[in-house]
């Protein structure tokens, strides 16, 4: 379901400007979230989206998932199965090396996998 907002919007700094960006109704995916000595795995359920459409955008400790799915609505005559946007946001720690996540996505499951800084703890010399 998508929606234009023309409406005024009053920004913080007291700037006034059209709002004319396009409003989703998002869904936020289901999760299971494991972990091991060298990572965490966070699996999102997406079922039904094309692999093109899966976005995973790094924005400062936040990593964010977006998707949508779309079916053709030719020829329908009653469906339960409707197209929709997916957004699920991460807030990440300094515990995550954000230059060694990694993503797959196989029947309907978007796996994340998201590598622990393993630097270890340096020891200084008292002289």
């Amino acid at each position: 379901m998508t929606t234009r907002n023309y409406e005024l919007v009053k920004r913080g700094n007291g700037e006034v400007v059209l709002d004319n960006e396009e409003k989703f109704e998002y869904f936020e995916p289901a999760i299971s979230l494991m972990e091991n000595d060298n990572s965490y795995i966070c699996m999102l359920d997406i079922p039904g989206a094309d692999k093109d459409t899966i976005k995973l955008k790094l924005d400062n400790d936040k990593l964010v998932v977006t998707s949508s799915t779309s079916i053709s609505e030719e020829n329908i005559v009653y469906s339960e199965i409707g197209n929709k946007h997916y957004k699920r946001v991460f807030n990440l720690n300094n515990e995550i090396d954000r230059s060694r996540i990694s993503a797959t996505y196989e029947n309907g499951v978007l796996t994340i996998v998201l590598p622990k800084n393993l630097n270890e703890i340096k020891r200084i010399e008292i002289k």
